[in-house]
């Protein structure tokens, strides 16, 4: 019996065991699902997150890709861009984007949405003569007051963006509001090579200043290629325009209009020149006097209107190498104000009392007009410089404390410029440069100490002093690709070269202190990109700084 009952009570005990362990089993298999459960909620979670967070970058890539767009593609408007350039669409602004990055899984769904937007002075309109889809008309520059219709850009707003990003059956919504800024950021009188808007006397005598405002490949090649092809085909002559240097082309189109007498051909010559318009003008609300330089023809093209040697000085002044004009190209730039030219004229013969007469004659005889300023009053002051004048600070992207600065660019690191920058001080400026954007120092000078040159083909940079001057060092020789503008013009130095163009009130060309001087040698290559084209100066800026990042 004693062995039974023993029996019986191990069974009992091993029963009681084989419970226990699967009761523990079973919890123990339980615990593993739920943390099991719980790791991959929390996996979905993450992944959500980090969805709603790549919806965000896209959205933002999306829409600075948007203005870096041009307005018109293949003559066909870009209803992206203007989404975002015409105010009132822009008020409306509305745009889903959705993608899927986990097949099957992940995907995220992102909208973007523009609040709070107001007007800046900082638009623009496109220009009377540039070619655009007729739908854009209601953009375009119709008058000077360019009151009649709406503007492009120059409105400062917030982004909105919700993200959200769902894997699975989880899901996680972001949103951030950050600011954003449609700027045009075209330079003061961007349509000139030259504009000297006080109202007094300036001469351009002894020294080098030369103005030259054609890129060859995009303007005057275009025309001269064909006009050699139609020349080689006349003259039995065979060669390749595409493999000439331009200098050997010119010489080639000089050779052409001294030795042709095809009225027909000068005539087409004429017409599509003419239909191009990529130069910069050149305008004084005064006098200028430019000095011809000793023994140098003045402009070879006149020949391709009236092939008369009458408008042609035969020489000019010793140490004065002066040409507002590309060679060959003086006709077809636009003189605004009283330009004149100063030469000798020799008399056909010998006679010792008149060997020698100087000649003053309007600069140009069908491109130069004298009257232009008195009945244009309207359009007396270089334009955009206002508008920085009253507006520079209020709108500014970044505006510097009070005092001196220094900014110099290094060729590892370029002096990166975005937007407007507003500099209360002097500034001191040099070396390579990057980005597209002003440089407004309202009650200051700029010192350059090296030259500003561009880092790539993209650079765009103004230099605007309202109420001081540019001053180089004593023996410089700087090139500088950028718009100037500087009441004082830029001084000090021997010799500067500026790719973009020159805005001054007082020229200074040639003063009794030389340290108040222009450098003896001044080149200005007009950059055509400097004008505002359709709207492509506007620049798009989001700001850096978050105004508002939540989790909803």
């Amino acid at each position: 019996m004693r062995s039974i009952r023993q029996r019986g009570t191990i069974l009992l005990m091993v029963l009681a065991g084989t419970i226990a362990l699967f009761v523990i089993g079973m919890s123990f298999v339980w615990y593993s699902s739920q943390v099991r459960y719980q790791t991959s909620m929390t996996s979905e979670d993450i992944l959500a997150f980090y969805l709603a967070e790549a919806g965000i970058e896209k959205a933002i890539w999306t829409f600075k890709n948007d203005l870096a767009r041009p307005l018109v593609v293949d003559g066909e408007t870009n209803q992206e861009k203007l989404q975002l350039l015409d105010f009132d669409m822009a008020s409306n602004y509305n745009k889903v984007i959705e993608e899927e990055l986990i097949p099957k899984k992940g995907s995220f769904k992102v909208g973007l949405e523009i609040i709070n937007i107001k007007g800046t002075a900082f638009n623009c309109f496109i220009g009377k003569k540039e070619k655009a889809p007729s739908r854009l008309n209601i953009y375009r520059q119709t008058s000077w007051d360019m009151l009649e219709n709406k503007p492009l850009g120059g409105w400062e707003a917030n982004l909105r963006i919700r993200s959200t990003g769902k894997v699975g059956k989880t899901t996680k919504t972001i949103e951030i509001i950050q600011d954003v800024r449609l700027t045009d950021l075209t330079p003061p009188a961007s349509e000139y090579t030259l504009f000297i808007s006080e109202k007094k006397h300036d001469e351009i005598k002894e020294g080098e200043f030369i103005l030259n405002n054609w890129d060859f490949d995009e303007t005057v090649g275009k025309v001269l290629e064909p006009l050699i092809k139609n020349w080689a085909e006349w003259k039995t002559i065979r060669f390749n325009p595409d493999e000439m240097e331009p200098k050997e082309m010119l010489d080639k189109v000089k050779e052409f209009v001294l030795s042709t007498d095809s009225f027909a051909l000068q005539t087409e010559i004429n017409k599509i020149i003419m239909t191009l318009n990529p130069w910069g003008k050149v305008r004084t609300n005064g006098r200028l006097d430019v000095y011809l330089p000793f023994f140098e023809v003045d402009d070879i093209i006149h020949y391709f209107v009236d092939a008369s040697i009458g408008e042609l000085p035969e020489i000019g002044y010793m140490l004065c190498n002066n040409r507002l004009h590309d060679r060959f190209m003086g006709k077809y730039t636009r003189y605004e104000g009283n330009i004149r030219k100063y030469y000798f004229e020799l008399p056909p013969f010998a006679i010792e009392s008149k060997r020698r007469q100087p000649v003053s004659k309007t600069y140009t005889l069908f491109s130069t007009d004298p009257r232009y300023p008195t009945l244009h009053p309207q359009e007396f002051n270089p334009p955009g410089l206002e508008r920085l004048l009253r507006n520079a600070r209020s709108y500014a992207h970044f505006i510097f404390p009070d005092g001196h600065h220094k900014l110099m660019g290094l060729l590892s690191k370029p002096l990166e410029i975005e937007g407007v920058t507003y500099i209360p001080g002097n500034l001191t400026l040099g070396g390579p440069i990057s980005g597209r954007g002003i440089l407004y120092v309202p009650n200051g000078s700029v010192r350059i100490l090296d030259s500003l040159k561009a880092d790539d083909k993209q650079t765009l940079i103004a230099i605007v002093v309202p109420n001081g001057k540019i001053i180089m060092p004593p023996n410089a020789r700087f090139k500088i690709d950028a718009a100037l503008s500087a009441r004082d013009s830029i001084i000090g130095g021997e010799a500067v070269e500026i790719n973009g163009n020159l805005l001054v009130r007082n020229l200074n060309r040639h003063t009794q202190d030389r340290a108040s001087s222009m450098p003896k040698t001044v080149h200005i290559n007009y950059d055509s990109r400097i004008r505002n084209r359709i709207a492509n100066k506007v620049y798009g800026s989001i700001g850096k700084q978050l105004v508002l990042w939540r989790e909803l």
